[in-house]
């Protein structure tokens, strides 16, 4: 398993009044945002994952689902525009996604 890092986040809403009364509440479900780190992958791995993303077409483009641990995750996007690839050693890349729900 690649190291995960999860957040989850809530939309919420702040109605003032005067006299500095405020009232909020959570307007949406929870949504999460995902950085999906995939380290020392050989060239076919990158070029799959390559594929993926471009068929995508980049951050906020389309929606797809992703699965982990059981769980599955719906309505993700991605956040970047850019496939950033670094080279560790020779024939061994590193990939990183950061990937958002934009509801849940």
């Amino acid at each position: 398993m690649y190291p995960l890092v999860r957040t989850a986040t809530r939309k919420t809403t702040v109605l003032t009044f005067g006299g500095d009364v405020e009232q909020r509440w959570i307007c949406q479900r929870p949504v999460t945002s995902f950085n999906l780190v995939y380290t020392d992958i050989d060239g076919y791995s990158v070029g799959l994952l390559r594929d993926f993303w471009t068929s995508q077409g980049g951050a906020s483009t389309s929606e797809f689902d992703f699965t982990i641990g059981g769980t599955t995750y719906h309505h993700l996007v991605f956040e970047n525009d850019e496939f950033t690839l670094q080279q560790a050693k020779p024939l061994r890349f590193s990939v990183q996604f950061s990937v958002r729900q934009v509801r849940s």
